[in-house]
């Protein structure tokens, strides 16, 4: 058994909260993405969103490209060009940056 000192043991705890604390700090830094189609956008995407950006740090969403959405979903889809479902991604506060994801 290690028995330390009560300086051995401040010492050991500061570089304990200091470690933690960088670890924070990094989570903050860091950024957060992912990859969507939004062809109808609803509540669960606004929620899904700020969750992500709860995370701390920067959110950056890329959003599948027409070609993409109608690959996936078939003829008539996306049901808004992916300018304008950007535009509105783009407007919510939690999200920082906006991208197209090619085909």
């Amino acid at each position: 058994m290690l028995l330390r000192s009560d300086e051995q043991r401040e010492t050991h705890e500061s570089h304990r909260v200091a470690r933690a604390r960088g670890r924070v700090a990094a989570r903050r830094r860091a950024h957060h993405s992912g990859q969507w189609q939004f062809d109808l956008l609803h509540v669960g995407h606004v929620r899904y969103l700020r969750g992500a950006k709860e995370l701390g740090g920067k959110l950056l969403v890329a959003i599948n490209s027409d070609e993409s959405v109608r690959a996936l979903k078939g003829q008539g889809r996306p049901v808004m060009p992916a300018g304008e479902r950007a535009e509105i991604i783009a407007a919510l506060s939690d999200v920082d940056a906006v991208g197209f994801f090619p085909n």
